[in-house]
């Protein structure tokens, strides 16, 4: 990290051992979320939530149904897909079956914050899912519905001059690094807007298969008293120089540090 990036970020160098703070959250974003799903067989529909600041229709937010669950399953092909419209972070969508109707089986919906991928080869990936909902039985089932959705938060007592432990969480069935997941963070309150500039700071997440644990981000140069907004990403790692900011961004926060003995 250069020493201009360092005096970007408010940094304070200590001598020795790195020194501790205490984050204090000022803001969280509206996590993802579907809620209300009625399954019929040429439809799912479902009320949707996104992040504060999404705008659904920009962002090629999608519904996808698939097959199964709880989890999302690995390298299969979603069943049916919806697309969320409108300019607002909340809206309904509704998903309709690629081929066949939807049966009285298992399904499990998932609200994307990006589009799919399909490579070269034909194959089409989901990397970018952020909430889900599990429809044991699907059709006609009456059986309760599952719902799942992502968020960041800090590893108690992982926050220090120089780093940042922090705990995310996706939904079940997400293998992060394979969709290259990772957390941004930026200087300041980006006008309450992280989808409009590329994050400063970032760290890929490198569990394999694990939907929820941990990631460290390091060579910071962090501050008592600055503010600072994190977003965990979906997909997109490494950034690419001179390219237009992600936008598929699953969970966001803004927060400033305390010392450590210091009042919440």
């Amino acid at each position: 990290m250069s020493s201009n990036a360092a005096s970007a970020m408010g940094a304070d160098f200590f001598a020795g051992q790195p020194q501790q703070f205490t984050p204090k959250i000022l803001f969280t974003a509206q996590a993802p979320a579907l809620s209300q799903v009625i399954a019929q067989p040429y439809y799912i529909n479902a009320a949707f939530a996104s992040p504060s600041a999404n705008n659904p229709t920009a962002n090629s937010n999608m519904a996808f149904v698939f097959e199964g669950g709880p989890p999302i399953p690995n390298g299969v092909a979603a069943f049916g897909s919806g697309v969320c419209s409108g300019t607002q972070t909340n809206g309904n969508v509704t998903a309709t079956p690629a081929g066949n109707p939807f049966y009285s089986e298992d399904y499990v919906m998932a609200f994307s914050v990006g589009p799919s991928v399909t490579s070269k080869a034909g194959v089409t990936t989901y990397p970018n899912l952020a909430a889900s909902a599990y429809i044991p039985g699907g059709v006609g089932s009456g059986e309760p519905i599952q719902y799942w959705g992502s968020g960041l938060d800090f590893t108690p007592g992982g926050v220090n001059t120089t780093s940042i432990q922090w705990t995310y969480t996706l939904v079940p069935g997400t293998n992060p690094p394979a969709n290259n997941a990772f957390i941004g963070l930026w200087n300041g309150l980006v006008n309450n807007n992280p989808y409009a500039t590329s994050p400063q700071f970032t760290a890929p997440i490198l569990n394999q298969n694990q939907y929820t644990g941990s990631s460290i981000m390091n060579g910071l140069g962090l501050s008592v008293g600055s503010q600072y907004t994190a977003a965990l990403f979906t997909s997109g790692y490494p950034l690419t120089v001179g390219a237009a900011p992600l936008t598929c961004i699953a969970a966001w926060i803004q927060f400033t540090l305390l010392a450590p003995s210091s009042e919440n």
